[in-house]
């Protein structure tokens, strides 16, 4: 097969995910990693001020590598780097990541414990550790699976029995002078498997043998929280200056939605906030650690009483500074994170960011300023926060929405600026060429919403948004007209403050702005209900088809990830009023049963050309039929093998594109099954199908694109671009004669982890459009004079 050489470049976010970790190097200056939860990890270039992903070879076949739960770095070896990565499914082990390019490269160890960067306490300290004074030595504190050790560089592993509690957080390992050989171990943990059920167990220990026995360290009184499943305080993050050990604590908070791995700030609430500061000993060249002093800042005990309604998560400190500096950052706190800092080692504090009060915000990104925020500082999840060691003025800090920084953090009035250049972790739910107007590019994204590019290589103004310029976050799907994409159709979900609701919005302008579609209430109590659920915040609205006139709106309100037949409803006014429709079996019979309506699946497509036409897929590889604009479906017998196309977001296996210019035909991707056409045959009435790739070929997503030379895109014959497994291996692939024959477009660098969608270019031909879980939006072109 030939290899094309194509160029990939980010349509620019940027920024938008939870990045979870910072690395400074200690004793290299401008050596500085960062983890995210499903981004990977990046090393920031400081001559071009941007972050440089560590994960573009990571394809669908493993995607450990973009779930990062811990990096970490050796004293002697700046080169050296090690990931600790892993997948939410616990029959796959983690791996450990091991490169000696600063990242460049890596060599994989497999390891015997459970690992995943996206569950809850993603946003506990670093678990990884290397020995300061013994660099073959590691230490890994698991989410799970207890503690571990490695006295071979990762190699093989040995489980520390000393340590009762299998569910860690972080791991630090302190030296005193010279002579000391053997230091001091510091475990933190969440204290569940140590617990009784109703509170957890100790959460900090100090070893001073390598773990071979460990002794608890105070922790702050716990109180009974109500509406909490797990009281108890868990340790989360930890910082040292040589004359003491600083640790913040946090509980979980009476919204949160986890039990177990309910302390981090991702599982809803967090509460119960504290720091404490414990004495570093020396005696007789062996370390003591003292009695912690709590030192948690007395405004917020004073201003929120003695139980904080958040956590405190982030804690730094200058350690070589000629003069004391310490930080420390709240988390999941409702009214804005703030950041403390302390000059005498956590004694005093003064607040040097508060909201949109107390600091100076810059945002250099569109979405992320205050107008398009409800007129809030949108900073939240703010995890780690992190000094500079070579130069105390620098400090940066994480967030749910990517990195900030400071310049000047020592000055009486502190800067923060978002620092997320060539930060891409968004996870794109869909991406649509639009074939004209000013509008470029549709994406649907996670979170964030989605944004209309009229110009691919810079960043949107804002993203979809209501009349008040709100936001609204995680939109399932898009929809538009080939022939007018003026008018386009989206599925949002509602803000997590409330500034906007979920449901269905709508634009006349490419997408530049929207106005919602009022809900349709009264068509049953049922869907009366739903539509309640969808109007609270971060609640899937479901998949919705646009006619090809924009007057038909077919909408599916979703059931979690899964699209429901009875929440079937259809519009054949502009969405100014709704029925429900009737739905009939292969034998013609009408449905209407509500549990067969309930446990049936329909994902709706309009026809690309006929305004009466509307193609229903369901969770087995059925097909129904609207001939008269969605008002009924029948079931028709489904060509298709058996798969699963009514469910949606991530956990959506296929990709359905309908051939723009013609009716009644659709081009599948179904995974393992292959790459399929669909024709609907009006002659006759019926459905046939094709699969256009062999045995052995797996196709997970596909997108149609315009042909080379070719003027008009509707009546031409489509490029085919997609992803999967041709010939043995895996890739991005591309086809001028319908799958007849593949040319491959990318190298062993280019894979860019999970794949959710993928269009083709509808003006440019050879150019096409990646909408990633882990990489962002990225679009391929030819390089050079290749064609």
């Amino acid at each position: 097969m030939q290899t094309i050489p194509y160029e990939y470049h980010n349509l620019p976010i940027p920024g938008g995910g939870y990045v979870t970790g910072i690395v400074f190097h200690e004793a290299v200056p401008g050596l500085l990693y960062i983890r995210t939860d499903i981004g990977g990890c990046y090393r920031y270039d400081w001559e071009k001020e941007r972050w440089v992903s560590l994960i573009d070879h990571v394809s669908m076949q493993d995607l450990r590598e973009t779930y990062p739960i811990s990096l970490a770095v050796t004293a002697s070896h700046p080169e050296r780097l090690y990931i600790v990565c892993g997948v939410r499914d616990p029959a796959q082990r983690a791996k450990l990541c091991i490169s000696d390019d600063y990242g460049e490269t890596f060599r994989y160890v497999e390891l015997p414990f459970y690992a995943h960067g996206n569950l809850g306490g993603r946003a506990a300290g670093e678990r990884l550790i290397v020995d300061s004074c013994h660099e073959t030595a590691l230490y890994y504190a698991s989410q799970k699976d207890g503690l571990w050790r490695s006295a071979d560089e990762g190699t093989t592993w040995l489980r520390l029995p000393a340590m009762k509690e299998q569910y860690l957080t972080f791991a630090v390992k302190i030296y005193g002078d010279d002579r000391d050989t053997r230091g001091a171990l510091i475990v933190g943990t969440a204290g569940v498997t140590t617990g009784d059920g109703k509170r957890r167990g100790h959460s900090l220990f100090v070893s001073y043998n390598d773990g071979e026995t460990f002794s608890p360290l105070n922790v702050p009184q716990s109180h009974d929280i109500p509406g909490v499943y797990l009281n108890g305080h868990a340790a989360m993050r930890a910082a040292v200056d040589g004359q003491f050990l600083y640790v913040t604590f946090e509980s979980a908070g009476p919204g949160n939605y986890q039990k177990e791995l309910g302390y981090g700030c991702d599982g809803g609430q967090t509460a119960d906030g504290r720091v404490l500061r414990y004495p570093i000993l020396s005696n007789s060249h062996a370390l003591r650690i003292g009695p912690g002093e709590d030192i948690t800042p007395v405004e917020l005990v004073r201003n929120y009483g003695e139980i904080l309604p958040f956590g405190l998560c982030g804690v730094t400190c200058a350690a070589e500074s000629a003069t004391p500096l310490l930080a420390i950052s709240t988390v999941s706190k409702q009214d804005d994170d703030v950041i403390y800092i302390s000059r005498d080692r956590g004694l005093r504090w003064r607040c040097v960011l508060r909201g949109l009060s107390v600091g100076e915000m810059r945002f250099h990104t569109p979405y992320m300023r205050p107008e398009c925020n409800g007129g809030r500082n949108l900073i939240h999840w703010m995890s780690d926060l992190k000094i500079n060691p070579f130069d105390p003025r620098e400090a940066w800090f994480t967030t749910g929405t990517g990195i900030f920084r400071s310049m000047n953090f020592t000055d009486e009035n502190v800067c923060f600026s978002d620092c997320c250049g060539g930060l891409e972790e968004t996870v794109h739910l869909g991406v649509y060429a639009m074939p004209e107007g000013p509008g470029q590019v549709l994406d649907v994204v996670g979170d964030l919403g989605g944004f209309a590019f009229t110009d691919i290589d810079k960043p949107c103004p804002n993203s979809f948004a209501n009349e008040d310029n709100d936001r609204y976050i995680t939109c399932i799907n898009a929809d538009f007209p080939d022939r007018d994409c003026r008018y386009v159709l989206v599925t949002p979900r509602g803000s997590w403050r409330g500034e906007t609701k979920g449901g269905l919005i709508f634009s006349r302008d490419y997408g530049q702005h929207f106005e919602r579609i009022p809900m349709p209430w009264g068509l049953s109590d049922e869907l009366d209900a739903v539509m309640r659920h969808i109007e609270e915040p971060n609640v899937n609205s479901g998949w919705a088809a646009l006619s090809s006139d924009h007057q038909t709106f077919a909408w599916t309100m979703a059931d979690n990830n899964f699209l429901p037949m009875a929440r079937l409803i259809v519009s054949n006014d502009g969405g100014r009023n709704f029925h429900i429709p009737k739905m009939y079996d292969l034998r013609g019979d009408r449905i209407r049963e509500s549990k067969e309506l309930e446990s049936r699946g329909i994902k709706v497509f309009a026809d690309r050309m006929d305004r009466a036409l509307l193609y229903g897929f369901g969770e087995k590889g059925q097909i129904y039929l609207s001939k008269d604009c969605g008002r009924s479906f029948c079931e028709y017998a489904s060509p298709l093998p058996a798969c699963n196309c009514a469910v949606i977001d991530c956990a959506d296996p296929t990709e359905i594109r309908g051939e723009a210019g013609r009716s009644g035909i659709f081009y599948l991707a179904l995974g393992e099954h292959g790459l399929w056409k669909l024709i609907y045959e009006a002659q006759s009435d019926e459905f046939a199908a094709r699969r256009l790739t062999g045995d052995g070929v797996v196709i997970y997503r596909a997108g149609l694109g315009i042909m080379p030379g070719v003027t008009d895109y509707a009546k031409s014959p489509k490029a085919i671009y997609c992803c999967g497994i041709v010939d043995g291996e895996y890739g991005f692939f591309r086809s001028f004669d319908d799958a007849e024959t593949f040319e491959r477009i990318n190298t062993a660098r280019q894979m860019y982890g999970e794949i959710n969608c993928i269009d083709g270019d509808r003006r440019v031909p050879g150019r096409f459009y990646l909408a990633t879980g882990s990489r962002g939006l990225l679009y391929g072109m030819c390089t050079g004079g290749s064609k």
